[in-house]
């Protein structure tokens, strides 16, 4: 298996079927176009593929920008993750795994050392789980009021980085009018629910999804989440599991 990195105008058409069939394995009811319509032609994305020969077997979509945040008193490297797909029997985290190796490639092979910062646009509450661990900080919390200045960085990233021209609510979530709302209890389980049981809650709560007559449906608002990792809150992490496993 080798990563592979092209951007979404350089892809070749057996990449874009592969990507294709990696989205449809998720989705039976996908616009057989989405990707020629949303990647090949939507905002030009850095796209990291792990590839068997000439077979897709999973990918993730990135952008890198140098912004001021409120995280850093100097412009720090903000990482847009986008969609993220694997195939059936590839195991192991993929926004891990082609996340540190994106990061590496554009900061160095001291990357894990750097202040980064990640920004995601999330619908899925296992998506939101696994983008937390990659950060010891993460916005919007469970159970806290997502800082005024995060919310301001969010909402100007969004709609000047991202283009998309809709207002945040008070959870990060903006409403996205064009969204139907689909019935994906079939999917709930393996591609869509977090194992943390509050996570799950957090999304129905805010109207991401809808529990209907013991069904689960999508709902039309979408989470903005941002992250931050730096070498001091990676050590202060570390120090902390290593405290509470000694307590225990």
């Amino acid at each position: 298996m080798e990563i592979h990195l092209k951007t979404s105008r350089t892809l070749d058409s057996d990449e874009i079927t592969g990507l294709q069939q990696l989205m449809l394995a998720y989705w039976e009811n996908h616009d057989s176009n989405y990707v020629k319509n949303k990647i090949v032609n939507g905002p030009n994305m850095d796209i990291v593929m792990v590839k068997n020969k000439e077979e897709v077997l999973g990918c993730n979509l990135y952008k890198l920008h140098k912004l001021a945040n409120p995280f850093t008193e100097r412009e720090t490297p903000i990482f847009t993750f986008a969609v993220a797909y694997k195939k059936k029997g590839f195991r192991g985290n993929i926004l891990w795994r082609l996340g540190s190796w994106y990061a590496r490639k554009n900061l160095g092979p001291f990357w894990f050392l750097r202040s980064v910062i990640g920004v995601s646009i999330i619908s899925s509450p296992k998506v939101f789980e696994n983008f937390s661990t990659l950060f010891p900080l993460v916005y919007p919390t469970i159970d806290k009021e997502t800082p005024s200045q995060v919310a301001t960085f969010l909402q100007t990233y969004l709609n000047d980085y991202r283009n998309v021209p809709y207002e945040l609510d008070d959870s990060c979530c903006y409403e996205y009018p064009y969204l139907e709302s689909c019935d994906v209890t079939d999917h709930w389980e393996k591609h869509l629910k977090a194992k943390d049981e509050t996570i799950n809650e957090f999304f129905f709560e805010r109207g991401i999804y809808i529990k209907k007559n013991q069904r689960i449906f999508r709902g039309e608002k979408i989470l903005v989440a941002c992250g931050y990792r730096s070498l001091r809150l990676v050590l202060k992490d570390v120090l902390a599991n290593i405290f509470y496993k000694r307590v225990k």
